[in-house]
């Protein structure tokens, strides 16, 4: 299994991530990462951890699981955060000489699955501020926009806007996270409706194969829609 990435990112991959707050990035894991964490994410469905569950809204066809913390329970996803090259990409996408990891999170979103990602911020989640920080999506299955893959609004990590946290299958985020200081959710505006109105807005979707990903900062509002591939 490669430690650092299969190909150099190039200045203008970097550049991208910087500009629209995402970038694509094809190949860079090799076929064992894609075969152990597919294995990795059958063995966490069946021994999730304390938020692993179907968060499809009750009476929903399909199921979509999701859990975060997993690399703190599995191997595997230890592994994959500290000795696959999610790092590498990591440092090279920022520019940074060291990074930190903060969390995981998984998602799989069954065939059938209608339910979307609701459109969201990553920044009002998280318990601290920054600029050099990112999330990498890294996907074990062939995975385009019908499929669940997620969504960007280019550019809007540079809106300089905090937005509200949003629900996930019909539950308060606060159930998967920390809560804040009482209040400061509420005190933040609500994300616009960017599903009803999607032309408005710079939305870029990429189709994955196993072993791609897409790297985007904290503050980029994304989105997925069900799965109905």
């Amino acid at each position: 299994m490669n430690r650092l990435p299969l190909r150099d990112i190039t200045d203008d991959e970097v550049e991208t991530f910087w500009r629209d707050g995402v970038v694509f990035l094809p190949g860079l894991f090799d076929a064992d990462w894609v075969a152990r964490m597919t294995d990795a994410f059958d063995e966490a469905i069946r021994e999730p951890g304390p938020f692993g569950r179907d968060y499809n809204p009750e009476g929903e066809a399909g199921a979509f699981f999701m859990d975060l913390g997993v690399w703190k329970r599995h191997d595997a996803f230890r592994a994959f955060a500290a000795d696959s090259p999610a790092p590498a990409i990591a440092a090279r996408v920022m520019g940074a000489e060291k990074v930190h990891l903060y969390d995981d999170q998984i998602f799989v979103k069954e065939p059938g699955t209608n339910y979307p990602t609701p459109f969201h911020q990553d920044w009002t989640y998280f318990h601290f501020d920054g600029w050099q920080i990112c999330g990498i999506w890294f996907t074990v299955d062939r995975v385009g926009p019908d499929g669940g893959a997620l969504g960007y609004v280019r550019g809007s990590h540079r809106w300089d806007k905090a937005f509200r946290p949003i629900p996930i299958g019909g539950t308060r985020s606060n159930d998967l996270y920390e809560a804040k200081p009482a209040g400061a959710e509420d005190a933040l505006d609500a994300l616009p409706d960017i599903d009803a109105n999607p032309e408005a807005y710079d939305l870029v979707y990429f189709d994955y194969a196993p072993g791609d990903c897409s790297v985007h900062h904290i503050r980029t509002i994304h989105g997925a829609r069900g799965n109905t591939s």
